[in-house]
């Protein structure tokens, strides 16, 4: 349920802000990193759970890039859906 709420909740807050100031072409590539910053936290988890710094590095910058690619197409489909 976390997902899907926080997945709306940013891409109803922040989108339409960054959009206006930005224009829709520009937001759709500029608000996924934002939202994909937002869960590097999870490395400072792992660190504590004893994955090595680099394999937890690698972890993250990895998810990052997904949620990257997601948020690209959620932000896309949001300005296609109105």
């Amino acid at each position: 349920m976390a997902p899907i709420t926080e997945e709306i909740s940013f891409r109803a807050c922040s989108v339409p802000l960054l959009a206006h100031c930005l224009g829709n072409n520009l937001t759709i590539f500029v608000a996924p990193i934002s939202f994909s910053f937002s869960h590097i936290h999870h490395l400072i988890e792992d660190r504590k759970r004893g994955i090595s710094l680099s394999n937890a590095f690698a972890s993250r910058v990895f998810q990052m890039l997904y949620t990257y690619l997601f948020g690209l197409y959620a932000t896309y489909i949001f300005f296609q859906t109105g």
